[in-house]
């Protein structure tokens, strides 16, 4: 199996679908577009969002390094106009292949990020260099056998021109901060204490200056707006800056090796420069990991074997301990509730990767973070001064499943014992929590089940009303007839009970119930009040008149039927614990197919968060309303294989509309974060890279 594509250098009418290349280590992202542009004389990739280009992590903040690298070539001192000729681009490398054919050159360069080791502060990037000639034989130069000697030809010269922009990815461009020094095998560039080396284990020349430069990202932070009657993507601007070039000569080879350090340590640059001159050993030994790891999944579909390494690029270190992250760009940091969602929609796939012991360690440490309410953290901090975010109700009771679904694959006493433990933590904590705390952690009732503040699930998007003169933020779940009745601090206490919150609640129960009957401890504390909440879900949310779970319920009984993926995930997780008749079933799918079901190009695709009016995405008021969320689809694919045949031809376009999206549009082998359904058109919309959406389980099921 080929482990890479060709792309054509080409820029899509709708930005949206412009075909991008991503390679991710753990301490480091290099993304751009496949398009690239003029520069001067030179040519580069293009940046379509501020975040793109080379961006390294370091004490657990994401800081933008570079934005780009303009090349050129020079015969007779003259540059040499280059065209974008074809991307190669695997989940590990991406090539870019420029030409003249009326000088008959062919410049390759090639971009890749160094295994440095996981724990090592930095990154090394190396981008090597081809220079061939394309004339046809005797006539062919630049080192290739068998051709002219390079001598008697014209002398040939690659100039390379970095786009520095050192910044944390939310600030803003301060290109008088930057400056810059010549090495004699390069240059070195500082912003403060971060630092970047650029240098050459070939002969160069060095010129320095300082050029402040203005760039326009047109797909700016994956916002819209209305313009000219139809709905375009908020650009931004930012400032990068040029402090210089190195000019290689190609008189004597054809390979040149640029090696990129990027520290907050100067003293360090010298040991990430020296672990670049290994590029070729080390992408050697990626090429070989990544078919190991393609036959441990057992695959034969390209596109499934693409989803899955790219899967496996995900991850970073926080406090030296490994977390899955919840995106690239600004999603460059450990979301709980993200990570966990991506663990168990893809837990057959890392257990089959050799990942078990990494999920493990997961599980134990997002344990450690657990507050006195019985809370694992929302996420952690984008920046290293601020305190953990505990505004979450979710990320607790998916830590427990992603034990439950590991546990009962790969057994471990140790493991299983703390789980017990923290489960009991959890539900006295619960029971102790207050409904009248604002922004306050879930409650446990007497029916057994668990209300929360509203906006405290994965739809965690608010919006602005206003009632009687006053502007206050209401949760997307709260119905607008609500706020009326209620001040703003009551919309915001944990007095709802929400169906998929309920759903996994359940499903943490299960999952204890049948770990304790393997440790023979503790089994009839969970199992008592397992049998309650099972016993309460159906008369809390189930509407017998519409066939449909209720949106949330208020813990004095009222109720909302707005229909949405929440219910949907709530329907699937609670499967196999015989709440639900089968006519039920099938009555449930019946009416999510009519109202919620969406088509990509004439076939399945997901399904919307919300039935909602609101079907096209301008910003965070549409976040979580008319908007399909892939998060969603492997809950929908359970629940409709669950159906059996007669459901089958959805699924398929479910899996191959999804694989469509992966590998034609956006982010290649990546998925993206949300789609706008456009009046018809489905279009990805912001963050092009997102774990939760990179489900792999369902395709080792349907290959």
């Amino acid at each position: 199996m080929n482990l890479s594509i060709d792309l054509h250098p080409v820029e899509d009418k709708n930005p949206a679908l412009t075909r991008h290349a991503i390679i991710k280590r753990p301490q480091a992202s290099w993304s751009q577009s496949v398009f690239s542009v003029p520069f001067g004389n030179k040519i580069i990739p293009n940046r379509d969002y501020p975040y793109e280009g080379l961006s390294v992590l370091l004490s657990g903040e994401n800081y933008h390094f570079l934005d780009g690298i303009a090349v050129g070539v020079k015969k007779d001192g003259e540059y040499v106009a280059l065209s974008a000729q074809n991307v190669n681009v695997s989940p590990w490398k991406m090539s870019y292949s420029y030409g003249n054919e009326a000088e008959r050159v062919k410049l390759t360069t090639s971009y890749y990020l160094m295994n440095i080791g996981a724990k090592q502060k930095g990154i090394t990037a190396c981008l090597a260099l081809a220079l061939e000639s394309t004339a046809p034989r005797p006539y062919r130069a630049f080192g290739v056998v068998g051709a002219e000697p390079l001598h008697e030809r014209s002398p040939t010269a690659v100039v390379i021109e970095p786009i520095v922009d050192i910044r944390h990815m939310y600030d803003h461009s301060e290109p008088e901060w930057h400056f810059s020094t010549a090495l004699h095998d390069g240059m070195l560039i500082r912003r403060d204490e971060k630092c970047i080396s650029i240098r050459t284990t070939n002969e160069c020349k060095v010129r320095t200056w300082k050029k402040e430069l203005e760039w326009w990202y047109k797909l700016g932070s994956g916002f819209r707006e209305k313009a000219d009657g139809g709905v375009v993507f908020k650009g931004e601007i930012k400032k990068p800056v040029s402090l210089g070039e190195l000019e290689i000569a190609f008189d004597e080879t054809s390979t040149a090796l640029l090696i990129i350090s990027c520290s907050n340590s100067e003293a360090h640059l010298e040991w990430l420069y020296e672990r670049g001159k290994d590029w070729l050993s080390d992408e050697a030994e990626e090429e070989k990991s990544a078919k190991e790891l393609v036959q441990s999944l057992g695959v034969n579909d390209a596109a499934i074997a693409f989803r899955a390494l790219a899967l496996s690029r995900f991850g970073m270190l926080v406090d030296n301990q490994f977390f899955y992250e919840a995106g690239d760009f600004w999603f460059r940091t450990p979301w709980f509730r993200d990570q966990f969602e991506g663990i168990i929609n893809n837990i057959e796939t890392f257990i089959r990767m050799g990942h078990a012991e990494r999920i493990r360690n997961i599980i134990l440490h997002s344990f450690e973070y657990q507050d006195k309410h019985g809370r694992i953290p929302n996420r952690f901090p984008e920046r290293a001064h601020e305190k953990l975010d505990y505004n979450n109700a979710d990320a607790t009771l998916l830590a427990f499943i992603a034990a439950g679904e590991f546990l009962k694959r790969n057994w471990d006493d140790d493991l299983a014992t703390l789980i017990l433990n923290r489960a009991e933590f959890t539900i006295s904590r619960f029971t102790l929590n207050d409904v009248n705390m604002v922004n306050g952690a879930p409650v446990l009732h007497e029916n057994g089940l668990v209300s929360v503040v509203p906006w405290h699930s994965w739809t965690d998007s608010s919006r602005e009303v206003e009632i009687g003169g006053k502007r206050m933020n209401v949760s997307v779940r709260i119905p607008d007839s609500w706020c009326d009745e209620r001040e703003e601090d009551e919309l915001n206490k944990p007095k709802y009970f929400l169906p998929e919150i309920n759903a996994e609640w359940i499903k943490v129960l299960s999952h204890c119930v049948k770990i304790s009957t393997k440790t023979d401890s503790k089994k009839e504390t969970f199992l008592t009040l397992l049998e309650r909440a099972k016993a309460n879900f159906k008369p809390v949310f189930w509407d017998a008149e519409e066939d449909i779970l209720y949106n949330l319920v208020t813990i004095d009984g009222k109720k909302d039927n707005t229909q949405g993926s929440p219910a949907v995930v709530a329907f699937s997780l609670l499967l196999n614990e015989h709440i639900f008749s089968r006519r039920e079933l099938m009555k449930f799918i019946k009416g999510m197919k009519e109202n919620l079901l969406v088509e990509k190009n004439g076939v399945p695709f997901g399904i919307l968060v919300k039935k909602s009016p609101k079907r096209i995405y301008y910003g965070d008021g549409e976040y979580h309303e008319a908007v399909v969320w892939p998060r969603d689809t492997p809950y929908l694919i359970r629940l409709l294989r669950y159906a059996g045949a007669l459901e089958e031809e959805t699924v398929e376009g479910l899996l191959r509309s999804n694989l469509e999206h992966q590998m034609k549009e956006g982010f290649l082998f990546y998925t993206s974060e949300l789609f706008s359904p456009d009046n018809g058109a489905l279009v990805p919309v912001k963050n092009p890279v997102q774990f939760w959406s990179q489900w792999v389980d369902p395709f080792l099921v349907y290959k």
